[in-house]
């Protein structure tokens, strides 16, 4: 179930110090420009990339160790979940920090604007031709798989909370996918190392 009142990064607990927060998730659209033609075609290519943001205020007297001690954890690793109040879990970057400070009568307080944005796939493309390609788009298949095996198991927690059957058959069809990520994963990465001995 997701917890409407919590924010979270990696572990870090966002929400006691973010009043808020703002998610965007623009159209993906591919823009084609006619001869002759005013405007431009917008061919649709599905959602784009889930980014939020997160304006977090530390004050009063222990601000200081307060940020530090919530920056130090946000820093530690840049690619992790994000438990999204709305959204429910989804892997994201860190993309963008950005700080400032206030100084006022009631005592300095540091605002960190932060930016997140999902990266479903959690895996680089690494632009080469041949075999390497070939296990990059089973790694990439296989990650999309098991986020997309995940999010199901997660929307039907929701809908069915009481129905152990549903639950069940839910676990056991995740279950199956993982089973096929190890699988695959192990095929790429045995393929790779085959292909890179025998160069």
């Amino acid at each position: 179930m997701i917890d409407v009142n919590a924010l979270s990064f990696d572990g870090v607990e966002l929400h006691k110090w973010a009043p808020g927060f703002q998610s965007q998730l623009s159209g993906n659209w591919a823009e084609h420009k006619i001869p002759g033609q005013r405007g431009a075609l917008q061919e649709d290519l599905g959602d784009g990339v889930l980014s939020t943001k997160v304006t977090l205020q530390f004050v009063g007297p222990s601000f200081r160790s307060d940020y530090n001690q919530v920056m130090a954890g946000l820093i530690k690793n840049r690619r992790g979940e994000l438990h999204h109040p709305v959204r429910g879990s989804k892997p994201c970057i860190l993309a963008d920090i950005v700080e400032s400070m206030d100084w006022n009568k009631q005592g300095n307080a540091i605002r960190v604007e932060l930016t997140f944005k999902e990266a479903i796939v959690n895996i680089p493309d690494t632009f080469t031709g041949g075999v390497p390609t070939l296990a990059q788009g089973v790694l990439s298949q296989a990650a999309a798989a098991q986020s997309s095996a995940s999010e199901f198991q997660q929307t039907m927690f929701v809908k069915f909370p009481l129905n152990t059957q549903i639950r069940s058959q839910v676990l056991l069809a995740v279950d199956m996918v993982n089973g096929f990520v190890r699988a695959a994963s192990t095929y790429a990465s045995v393929g790779l190392r085959v292909f890179q001995d025998g160069q």
